[in-house]
């Protein structure tokens, strides 16, 4: 009997250490606990930075950043391989360089409209990430913030950003719909090389530089709808397979004689898009 009694107690124990939730400091003001139902939860206020003891990434399935939280620092959910669902907080104002690198399972993302900038290669090879939402608050997207987001389909380019940095959407090769504000006043270099979903893309008037290689690869691209009278600065060739460019009516002789422009053999007016 007393030996029956004491494997139970040694079982129950060993139940207890198994359903043990592991917790930290993740901050100087911020704390962290994870559940055995694998459910990370964050609490507290500031920038959330590190974790103060080794956690297993492999282990978190879904996180939840309570409000209070403002930054999500550098590389802070980096190679977490197993992350399908963020909730991130109305408080937060800025997503951090890394912050979600190669988090492979990690599908949607909605992201707060407070939040100011998403930082460089913030969803770097973010493979399975499908739906991104980006507020209008968003000021800054950085360089390969989703780069190689094998399959994003679709993204619209909020009217607070200004700028689309270089390599920001490289090989994105699933994404079929960009929507461009007309805030945007330069693509840089490589912004979409290898979307090879790509169909067409219109390009705000406000557009006044696109650099080399901004469309480069983009294999499927068939029409290009410029919006802009004065044909933007453009340094890229076109190496795609001869899409068509659509322009303003009165400039398509300035666009046939532009620098990088004039390599289009189809240049035809916008105008006659309505009459199809």
């Amino acid at each position: 009997m007393k030996k029956a009694i004491t494997i139970l107690v040694i079982s129950l124990l060993s139940c207890i250490n198994t359903m043990a939730v592991q917790s930290g400091k993740c901050g100087d003001n911020a704390t962290w606990i994870l559940s055995d139902d694998s459910v990370l939860t964050i609490s507290g206020t500031g920038e959330i930075k590190k974790f103060d003891i080794d956690i297993d990434k492999n282990k978190v399935k879904e996180a939840i950043i309570k409000d209070g939280i403002s930054i999500i620092g550098e590389k802070f959910f980096a190679e977490f391989k197993e992350l399908t669902k963020v909730t991130l907080p109305n408080t937060l104002t800025e997503i951090g360089d890394f912050s979600f690198a190669t988090c492979l399972e990690l599908t949607d993302i909605e992201i707060p409209n407070k939040v100011t900038r998403i930082g460089n290669a913030a969803f770097l090879a973010c493979f399975d990430l499908i739906s991104v939402v980006i507020p209008n608050s968003v000021t800054e997207i950085g360089i390969d913030a989703f780069f190689c987001c094998g399959n994003l389909e679709k993204i619209t380019i909020p009217n607070s950003v200004s700028k689309i940095q270089r390599r920001t959407f490289f090989y994105c090769s699933s994404l079929r719909c960009i929507t461009i504000s007309n805030s945007v006043t330069e693509i840089e270099y490589d912004a979409f090389r290898y979307c090879s979903s790509l169909i067409h893309i219109n390009i705000p008037k406000s557009v006044k530089k696109i650099e080399d290689g901004a469309f480069y690869g983009c294999s499927n691209l068939k029409k290009i709808i410029c919006e802009s009278i004065t044909p933007p600065d453009l340094t890229f060739a076109n190496k795609t397979n001869k899409p068509t460019l659509y322009v303003p009516k009165e400039s398509i002789k300035a666009y046939k004689k532009a620098d990088g422009w004039r390599n289009f053999k189809n240049i035809k007016a916008i105008e006659s898009l309505n009459k199809k």
